[in-house]
């Protein structure tokens, strides 16, 4: 520049101006996209010192938690005082609500419940169950299972449902008496269960009045208050009415010494208990034997009485007929004595 007083005397001299460069600020995020709840950390380059905006402060690098999609932005300066802005985005992905059902949520020992997971994209089970939306399980005992699900933006969420196994009844059942005789009751009782259903059409109840005319097994379901099922059975065997039979044979009349001859016990029902004799009517002895046949040896004299016991299972015995025999005294000829020993003609 030149300089002119007012008596027209010039000089000149000059004065530099100095143009420094704005920074080129840049800024970034790792990551740049995350799930709600997790952190990223922002960092600055290219100036010498950097404020950040949402009250960040300075810095050139700085963590944040955005509970929404959220861009930042940074001021840089460089050591000549010249400053520069940039921003950077980091975008926050809503957590999945993920939801967990089984159905049935209630189940007896040995029975499958199919569990359900939704709201993501992807799923993991707990228990090895493996990956998928839908499995079905047989737990042994009630159960927790936990799913994770992932959404398209790789966020995850777990939820968890229960299966519940209830214990299935131990139902017994008896009959009192187990044996009886046709015509006859018994009474069949359950129990280990809350409700009863019996076979046969006895329908229910925990206790039943039967009179069956051949031997017979009975079911009967019972039901556990979670309505868990099991069954057992009971027999009640029938025995046929007792009939005594008829008692046959051997000799109406013999000596003494003789043999009676074969007895036969014929259409009886039962089993052959014993036979008895008595001998000129005094006590019934008993004979030890079991089979529908007999003889014996006669020594007394007199009338021998033969009868035979029977019984049908649990029945009431019963006598055959009575078969007599009667027993004389053995011959004797006797002695011949008097008379002449010798006559005339």
């Amino acid at each position: 520049v030149t300089g002119t007083s007012a008596a027209g005397c010039t000089n000149t001299t000059s004065v530099t101006v100095t143009v420094n460069s704005i920074p080129t600020v840049t800024a970034s995020a790792d990551p740049t996209s995350i799930c709600e709840g997790e952190t990223s950390t922002l960092s600055a380059d290219g100036a010498s010192t950097y404020t950040w905006s949402h009250s960040l402060g300075s810095g050139s690098s700085k963590t944040v938690t955005p509970s929404s999609t959220t861009t930042y932005s940074v001021t840089g300066t460089s050591a000549a005082g010249c400053t520069n802005t940039t921003s950077v985005t980091v975008t926050v992905n809503s957590i999945p609500t993920v939801t967990a059902s089984a159905d049935p949520t209630s189940i007896c020992e040995g029975e499958t419940s199919t569990l359900s997971a939704d709201g993501a994209s992807t799923y993991t089970w707990s228990h090895s169950l493996g990956s998928g939306s839908s499995k079905t399980v047989t737990p042994s005992s009630t159960t927790t299972y936990s799913v994770t699900g992932t959404s398209a933006a790789g966020c995850t969420n777990t939820t968890s449902v229960t299966v519940t196994v209830n214990s299935i009844p131990t139902v017994t059942a008896s009959a009192d008496p187990t044996s009886i005789c046709e015509g006859e009751t018994s009474i069949l009782s359950a129990g280990g269960a809350s409700t009863y259903t019996w076979s046969h059409s006895l329908g229910a109840g925990s206790s039943k009045t039967v009179t069956p005319s051949t031997t017979t097994t009975y079911t009967v379901t019972g039901t556990s208050a979670a309505s868990c099922t099991n069954t057992a059975s009971v027999s009640v065997t029938v025995d046929p009415a007792t009939i005594a039979g008829t008692l046959s044979g051997g000799s109406t009349e013999v000596c003494v010494g003789s043999n009676s001859g074969i007895m036969t016990l014929s259409g009886y029902t039962g089993n052959i208990i014993r036979w008895e004799k008595r001998i000129n009517g005094g006590a019934w002895i008993n004979i030890a034997n079991t089979t529908d046949t007999y003889n014996e040896d006669l020594t007394i004299e007199g009338i021998y009485e033969f009868r035979v016991l029977v019984q049908s299972g649990v029945c009431d015995s019963a006598y055959s007929n009575t078969l007599s025999i009667t027993v004389n005294p053995a011959t004797i000829a006797g002695t011949l004595s008097g008379g002449s020993t010798e006559v005339c003609v």
